[in-house]
């Protein structure tokens, strides 16, 4: 995930974690340490559960960006605290 937002660059990023913030201040968030390491605007947005497709479309709607790019995971091979994702995913 941080390769594309170093190719897309950084004055087209706003990260939006909607996580719970543990895992955003976990050793080896790549995102956090990527944001840190360039100083890329974020947001603590927590939310449970998943968000409807009406309810996604309506933040798209009132955000009005270029592009979106859903990331459900940021999930590394060998990372610690993950599970692979299943291969249905």
């Amino acid at each position: 995930m941080t390769k594309l937002l170093d190719k897309v660059g950084l004055a087209s990023v706003t990260l939006i974690w909607s996580m719970w913030g543990g895992y955003w201040e976990r050793e080896g968030c790549a995102l956090r340490e990527w944001a840190e390491r360039t100083g890329a605007e974020w947001h603590f947005v927590h939310s449970g559960g998943h968000a409807w497709p009406e309810d996604l479309a309506r933040l798209v709607e009132a955000l009005a960006p270029k592009q979106v790019v859903w990331v459900h995971t940021d999930w590394t091979p060998g990372a610690p605290g993950g599970n692979a994702p299943s291969e249905a995913s």
